[in-house]
């Protein structure tokens, strides 16, 4: 039979969107071709990746400094900018169950891949945060995970067997981080690949690697979930670093009946 271990998924630290002082024209169109905003100098971004339903936080270093906060949520086809938080004013009063302004962070205190409760957009997608003196924005990644990585084995011949391992998530398609599968056996690495991202429904995509092996019977295979840096870097204040997030599923004793088991660590 197969086998597999579980433990709590893991927690997801905090990005830095900016430790320059700074913010932008009010006249801007996201994802356009011709910049109207410019990238902050001095600070480093990190995007974040998250499970459905938990809190995370983008940590604003800001000296100070009143600040604008705005989102284009994965869930809208056209990239719109939505405003959480305007200069000098907290969060507006449509989005209080869904972020809050702690002293120097903005929490996200339910990440969601589609419109839920009286959010009428997924908190999933790309955050701007604007700057004053000089006008200059910072922007930052949130990639929430609905489920995943899931892992499953399907013998079909008392020597070969095809493992698969795969995630369900959101992100924005502006500058997307892709998802990184790399499986082991015994700690080795034995493949590692990027695999596309096809559409899932109007929120999601799913992702999927595959993994041929022989005489797996008596193997314990790993495969580790991780995401990449962006491979282009059309808005240039947006972040590409990787996402520090790991993730991992197992299958042990591969049977001759298809299974699945989900296992999460970092």
């Amino acid at each position: 039979m197969n086998t597999a271990s579980t433990t709590s998924p893991p927690q997801t630290t905090g990005t830095t969107l900016s430790s320059a002082q700074s913010t932008v024209s009010s006249a801007v169109t996201f994802g356009s071709t011709t910049e109207m905003i410019r990238n902050c100098s001095g600070g480093n971004l990190t995007n974040i990746v998250v499970y459905e339903g938990n809190r995370t936080s983008f940590k604003l270093l800001n000296n100070g400094q009143e600040v604008q906060i705005q989102w284009s949520p994965s869930s809208e086809v056209f990239s719109q900018l939505v405003t959480i938080a305007d200069f000098g004013s907290g969060v507006n009063s449509e989005f209080v169950t869904f972020y809050a302004i702690n002293g120097s962070e903005l929490a996200v205190l339910n990440s969601t891949v589609q419109p839920q409760g009286n959010n009428p957009y997924s908190t999933s997608g790309i955050y701007l945060v604007n700057y004053r003196n000089p006008s200059c924005s910072y922007a930052a990644n949130l990639i929430v995970i609905k489920t995943g990585p899931t892992c499953a084995c399907n013998r079909s011949d008392p020597n070969n067997a095809k493992l698969s391992c795969s995630i369900n998530y959101a992100e924005s398609n502006i500058q997307p981080n892709n998802p990184v599968f790399t499986w082991k056996n015994a700690g080795a690495v034995v493949q590692q690949d990027t695999p596309i991202s096809l559409q899932t429904d109007s929120y999601t995509k799913t992702s999927d690697s595959q993994l041929s092996v022989t005489s797996a019977g008596a193997s314990t295979y790993e495969c580790q979930l991780t995401f990449n840096e962006a491979s282009s870097q059309p808005l240039n204040y947006m972040s590409t670093g990787a996402p520090n997030f790991t993730a991992s599923c197992f299958i042990s004793n591969c049977a001759d009946v298809t299974t699945e088991a989900t296992t999460t660590t970092i």
